[in-house]
């Protein structure tokens, strides 16, 4: 008679630890690094070869062997057969059989740039056959090459007055339209021109010449005039064809032929020199020029060049000044070894700039104060200085 044991064991039956179903690990989702490529050579060649030939050339030399003791034995002249470059070739594999060329250099070794392969020759000759075939080595592709770039010690800033903001300049507002209408103007230190083109335009004076150090700088402004000069004379041109010229356009019609540019270092190199300049304009504009002549010339440099600007003044003639502060050649001082010599050298400081002006070595009569525009940047925040000259003074 069955037990309740047994019973139990009929419908529940004791399950053994090898039927007990595992858990189903989850396969991790993180993508496994496959193991890098190793540069393992083919084992199986296709022409029929072997590491050491992988192309099968051997095969080729003892085909045209049997040939050759063919043409032999039927008594044919073998001497364009034979040539005696029948020798074995032999196939040096390089260490990296996917970069035979060694154009990687990022997966080369120090070891391996230095090392020198060489190649067997099949010429006869035996001198040349022998000497190995040397591979330079390639740069890296992405060096950077070195320019020969020449700092702007002048101040020949290339894009300078995107920094001024030239539709927006706070200067022109504080220039009076009778210092410049139907004078001689000249521009010193125009760059490419911002100034010069606005005072020729807006307060059309006879003739304004710009003058810069920079032969590059004059070229670009010669550019921008060439423009406006052929624009103006289209618009000439119709204007006679549709017969409205008459006094409609008279208030524009020096510009843009009042304008003229030229290159010129305007620091003469002696005091000697002085002698030769003559008296020509009625006003004089150098904005933001003074710091630059200094930083190159020395205390000496500016001195000539302020009593150039003097003695080129016509009688009663206006000198427009904006001279850079003190703080600003800081800046700047280590642009080259030689402005770092000059700078440390200069004892006359922008703040003496007014009291040498108008001292008897130069010989300005009068100093006023125009205004100190305002600038989104500080250092461009500088004063604007009227000079006047003597109108008593006999010129020779």
């Amino acid at each position: 008679m069955a037990t309740g044991e047994d019973l139990t064991n009929n419908f529940f039956p004791i399950m053994s630890s090898s039927m007990i179903p595992r858990p189903i690990k989850k396969q991790s989702r993180i993508m496994k690094k496959k193991p890098a490529r190793k540069n393992q050579l083919p084992i199986h060649f296709r022409f029929g070869g072997n590491r050491k030939d992988p192309l099968n050339l051997n095969a080729l030399i003892e085909k045209k062997k049997q040939l050759a003791q063919a043409t032999t034995s039927s008594g044919t002249n073998n001497d364009s057969i034979d040539d005696g470059n029948d020798r074995p070739v032999e196939i040096l594999l390089q260490p990296d059989i996917f970069d035979p060329l060694r154009l990687d250099t990022s997966s080369r070794n120090d070891e391996d740039v230095n090392n020198v392969y060489s190649i067997p020759s099949n010429s006869t000759n035996e001198s040349n056959g022998n000497k190995p075939m040397i591979y330079p080595v390639r740069k890296k592709r992405y060096e950077k090459k070195r320019r020969n770039i020449q700092p702007p010690r002048y101040g020949n800033f290339q894009g300078y007055y995107g920094y001024r903001q030239p539709n927006h300049d706070q200067r022109f507002q504080y220039l009076e339209h009778d210092w410049f209408h139907n004078k001689q103007v000249l521009d010193v230190g125009c760059h490419t021109g911002h100034v010069t083109f606005y005072v020729a335009e807006h307060f059309q004076p006879e003739q304004i010449v710009g003058v810069d150090i920079d032969q590059q700088l004059i070229q670009q402004a010669r550019h921008q005039l060439w423009n406006r000069i052929q624009t103006a004379n289209n618009s000439h041109l119709n204007a006679n064809i549709n017969n409205n010229n008459n006094n409609n356009n008279n208030q524009n019609k020096r510009y843009p032929f009042n304008l003229r540019f030229q290159q010129e270092n305007f620091v003469l190199d002696n005091d000697v020199d002085l002698a030769n300049i003559k008296a020509e304009y009625d006003t004089i504009v150098a904005f933001s020029v003074t710091k630059w002549v200094h930083l190159n010339f020395g205390d000496e440099g500016l001195k000539r060049f302020f009593k150039r600007l003097y003695r080129t003044l016509l009688p009663g003639g206006r000198l427009i000044l904006e001279p850079q502060p003190w703080s600003s050649y800081r800046l700047k001082r280590r642009m080259t070894k030689d402005i770092t010599d000059t700078y440390n050298r200069i004892e006359l400081k922008p703040t003496d700039f007014v009291s040498y002006l108008l001292s008897v070595e130069v010989g300005f009569e009068t100093c006023t104060t125009i205004a100190t525009p305002s600038h989104m940047h500080k250092g461009f925040q500088r004063s604007m200085l009227l000079f006047i000259k003597s109108s008593n003074i006999l010129e020779n």
